[in-house]
C-alpha cells in the first residue's frame, strides 16, 4: 500500500514538472513567434523602404538624362518650346516602377508567410508532442489511483 501511494505521489510530482515545462515551453515559443513576427515587420519596412528609395533613385536619373537631353538639343538649335511641348514619359515610367516594386513587395510576402507558417506548423507539431506527453502521464496518475485507491480498500 505504500509503495501505491509512494508511486502516486512520484506520478503527481512528474506531472507537476511536466506541466510546468510544458507552460515553459509554450511561452518561449510564444516569445520566439512574436520575436520572428516582429523582425519580420521591420524586416518588411526596411526592404518596403530601400524599393522606394531604389524607385526614386532611378526616376531621378531618368529625370536627369531626359534633361541632359534636351539641353543637348537646345545646344544643337532645335527650338526650346517644342521641346518643352515633348509628352513626358516621366508618369509611364513611375508606374511601370510602382507596378514592379509591387510585384516584388508580393513575391516577398509570400515568402514570409510560407515562413511563418512552417514556423506555426512546427510549434503546433511541439505542443501537440507535449500534450501527447502529459495524456499518457495523466493515463499513469490515474492508473497510480486506481492502484493505490484498490491497495487501500483491499487493507
Amino acid at each position: 500500500a505504500e509503495e501505491a501511494v509512494q508511486s502516486a505521489n512520484d506520478i503527481r510530482l512528474q506531472l507537476e514538472a511536466r506541466s510546468k515545462e510544458v507552460v515553459k515551453l509554450k511561452y518561449k515559443l510564444d516569445e520566439d513567434v512574436n520575436l520572428r513576427q516582429s523582425a519580420d515587420v521591420k524586416q518588411n519596412e526596411l526592404s518596403r523602404a530601400a524599393l522606394r528609395a531604389a524607385a526614386r533613385e532611378s526616376v531621378a536619373r531618368q529625370r536627369a538624362k531626359v534633361r541632359a537631353e534636351h539641353l543637348k538639343r537646345c545646344v544643337g538649335g532645335e527650338s526650346v518650346a517644342e521641346l518643352i511641348r515633348e509628352s513626358s514619359p516621366e508618369t509611364k515610367q513611375v508606374n511601370l516602377l510602382v507596378e514592379q516594386i509591387e510585384e516584388e513587395f508580393g513575391s516577398k510576402i509570400a515568402r514570409k508567410k510560407e515562413l511563418q507558417e512552417a514556423v506555426l506548423k512546427d510549434f503546433e507539431s511541439k505542443i501537440g508532442k507535449k500534450r501527447q506527453e502529459y495524456e499518457e502521464v495523466c493515463s499513469k496518475i490515474r492508473d497510480a489511483n486506481a492502484a493505490y485507491k484498490r491497495a487501500t480498500t483491499n487493507t
